[in-house]
């Protein structure tokens, strides 16, 4: 028996290292809108993360306009004292 339990997990350790497991599949039961509120998304059925994902996988209304700048009035900023 122990034998036995020594293959198994053998095999099992040994699987681990050949076939790369999906790493978000504890969250696929999830909704689109749901992965997208904790920095995921989902294409062609597998799960990404935006922070590992690649700017040209983002769609247009993820990314910020880069002519967006908020300015801020002198009389708001931090006097530093």
């Amino acid at each position: 028996m122990t034998i036995l339990k020594s293959i198994y997990n053998g095999y099992k350790t040994l699987s681990a290292f050949i076939f790369i497991a999906n790493p978000y599949q504890a969250v696929e039961h999830l909704s689109d809108d749901c992965l997208k509120d904790i920095g995921m998304y989902r294409e062609g059925g597998v799960i990404y993360s935006f922070v590992h994902a690649p700017q040209s996988n983002r769609t247009e209304a993820e990314k910020k306009p880069a002519d967006e700048v908020v300015f801020i009035p002198a009389s708001l900023q931090d006097s530093g004292g």
